[in-house]
């Protein structure tokens, strides 16, 4: 009755739903990473220099190298990674990267890391701090656009949102959508 006939009406004046009988749209679902927040080159490198720039001298390293082997263990993760349709994970990255800082020689290009003897050259301690690190940075230096919350909150008054995301650090999607002021629309 009544219900079935505001749910056609509702549906029929959605973009992109249909007005099939007794159906809505119940709700909708973002991307994180360059759908609700812009990621280019320039940001991600910023997020990494924090990350440097705070990890490397907890951790004992130099800063220059943590550097460049972030580039390189980025790289195999994306080669290693994508082509099986898997997102990175940082907390490899970064186990990695202190077992090449700290001695362990990187493995060929084709063969595969040891992460169980790589992981033994850092401590769950280093690794949290890192994480923590880069969702920091990437909080900080990113700001969001202010259309977006305004956009959630338009839609929020209709349908359920959420976000559904494989970016590799989901506490920094929840942090950042906390910081956003987007979590009460979510």
């Amino acid at each position: 009755g009544a219900v079935r006939a505001g749910m056609e009406r509702r549906a029929a004046g959605t973009p992109g739903a249909t007005a099939t009988p007794g159906r809505g749209l119940a709700a909708i679902t973002f991307d994180f990473g360059n759908t609700l927040v812009p990621v280019d080159r320039a940001a991600l490198a910023g997020v990494v220099d924090a990350l440097a720039d705070g990890a490397a001298p907890r951790c004992g390293v130099d800063r220059a190298a943590f550097l460049a082997a972030w580039a390189e263990e980025r790289a195999r993760q994306l080669h290693e990674e994508l082509p099986r349709f898997r997102e990175v994970d940082l907390a490899t990255r970064l186990r990695r990267v202190l077992a090449r800082l700290r001695g362990m020689a990187p493995p060929g290009p084709e063969a595969a890391w040891d992460d169980a003897a790589a992981a033994g050259r850092s401590s769950d301690e280093e690794i949290a701090l890192g994480l923590a690190l880069y969702s920091d940075a990437f909080v900080a230096g990113l700001p969001p656009d202010p259309a977006v919350g305004e956009l959630l909150a338009r839609l929020a008054g209709r349908h359920r949102l959420g976000i559904l995301s494989n970016w590799p650090l989901a506490a920094t999607i929840d942090r950042y959508a906390a910081a956003a002021g987007w979590t009460h629309h979510l």
